[in-house]
């Protein structure tokens, strides 16, 4: 009887493993407002995207060493934001608030800043490699991926209104 009560005392305050880290990983994602992904390649930008959970869009440039100087700011209905916090995961998590630098960087310099903010706190991330050389870990290039993939029809849609004939 009593190894039952501290079994239940013991999952009431430590849960139940898999199932805890789930609920307070979507929480995670939950409590998110807005995030920022920036590249600047040997100091030039060559990818700003920001989202906000309200539909806010604004994008710059496709991560390329093709430098795009246009600026497209506006609203979508569909709210990517959420979509694009489905991609973080506790190694994502883990990875917050930490700046990595390369030692070994190959190629032009890439410094890769990511940031989430709930409206109270920001966290972020920044990474600066080589162009040629491996880049972030796989949880921080994903999330990046994700973003290009999300904003590309409407940044395209943007480059199409906007382009002259």
């Amino acid at each position: 009887m009593n190894r039952i009560l501290i079994l239940i005392l013991m999952f009431s305050l430590f849960g139940c493993g898999h199932d805890k880290s789930e609920k307070s990983n979507n929480n995670f994602r939950k409590s998110y407002e807005a995030t920022t992904i920036e590249l600047n390649i040997e100091n030039e930008s060559a990818l700003f995207i920001l989202l906000h959970k309200d539909g806010t869009i604004n994008r710059k440039g496709n991560g390329t060493e093709e430098i795009d100087r246009n600026f497209y700011m506006g609203i979508q209905q569909d709210s990517i934001f959420s979509k694009l916090t489905e991609t973080i995961t506790p190694d994502f998590e883990s990875l917050l608030n930490r700046i990595y630098d390369y030692p070994d960087k190959k190629g032009k310099t890439c410094m890769l800043e990511i940031t989430l903010s709930d409206g109270k706190e920001t966290k972020g991330v920044k990474y600066t490699y080589g162009f040629d050389s491996t880049g972030p870990p796989k949880p921080i290039a994903d999330y990046v991926i994700k973003a290009i993939e999300l904003t590309d029809p409407w940044f395209n849609e943007q480059i199409k209104m906007t382009k002259v004939e």
